[in-house]
């Protein structure tokens, strides 16, 4: 019905990776922040914004693990963040060979994430 949009915060943004949790929507940026926006009806507003990678995000998923409903989201530098339905950080992986985590996908019995160099 209807096509909300995330504007960009400087010239050069990029938004990458998009995910729902629940009525909260996930949209990945450049800059490394994570916008969450809470649908409530048919209109959209930017609740807040998540601040903890430091590099540009790659991709956002989110699903049900073992009965509970997170989000999870990587960036460049391979580090990936499991978010709660909260938002609060329950775990973080980083990689240490430098490859970067390109996509996730969760399904009720893990989290599968994609890497390349």
């Amino acid at each position: 019905k209807q096509l909300f949009q995330v504007a960009a915060e400087e010239e050069g943004f990029l938004s990458r990776g998009v995910a729902s949790l629940g009525s909260l929507v996930l949209v990945g940026h450049s800059s490394g922040t994570i916008s969450v926006v809470d649908f409530k009806g048919e209109s959209g507003a930017l609740q807040h914004t998540l601040k903890e990678h430091r590099e540009v995000i790659t991709d956002i998923a989110s699903g049900e693990v073992e009965g509970e409903l997170i989000a999870v989201s990587a960036d460049i530098a391979g580090e990936v963040i499991i978010w709660g339905s909260n938002l609060a950080v329950k775990a973080r992986a980083e990689k240490t060979d430098g490859d970067t985590c390109t996509s996730i996908a969760v399904t009720p019995s893990c989290i599968a994430c994609g890497y390349g160099s």
